[in-house]
């Protein structure tokens, strides 16, 4: 329904701006963040509906339509680069996070819980894929000791 498309952006505080195309416009603050946080608005639970995904300095925000906190997560050092989404065995999802400063990635599942044996080692942006064909997903990423690392996703 073109009344109900539109382009959804956050301004330089994070307020959430909904640009429709039927020329309306939605302001939402949900909470106040630096120029330099991250915003995407993506379905990370697969529940059909789109979340807004927030990354402000050390902190991951999410929250629902209703702009209800689902979870949040504050890392130990500032992140400076926009998080990943993949696809996990199916159904699942997942939200990757990169710490170039602590060598740390990071893989939440859709409700917002780190998955078993995260953090692990790597500092670039990461890829998930079945690269052997063997049936197991691993993670690859690059190191700070100039490293690729593999880890598989059982």
């Amino acid at each position: 329904d073109i009344k109900k498309t539109r382009l959804v952006a956050t301004d330089s505080t994070g307020q959430v701006v909904k640009l429709f195309f039927s020329g309306e416009t939605e302001h939402s603050i949900l909470r106040n963040f630096s120029e330099k946080h991250f915003f995407i608005y993506h379905d990370i639970n697969n529940d059909q509906t789109n979340e807004y995904l927030f990354i402000d300095s050390n902190k991951l925000f999410v929250y629902d339509q209703d702009v209800e906190l689902l979870f949040d997560y504050e890392f130990d050092n500032m992140l400076t680069q926009a998080p990943v989404f993949f696809n996990i065995k199916g159904e699942m999802k997942a939200t990757g996070v990169v710490s170039t400063l602590s060598n740390e990635v990071f893989l939440f599942s859709g409700a917002g819980i780190l998955y078993d044996e995260f953090p692990r080692d790597g500092s670039t942006p990461f890829c998930i894929a079945d690269i052997n064909k063997d049936g197991t997903l691993n993670l690859v990423v690059g190191g700070n000791d100039g490293k690729i690392h593999t880890y598989s996703l059982d």
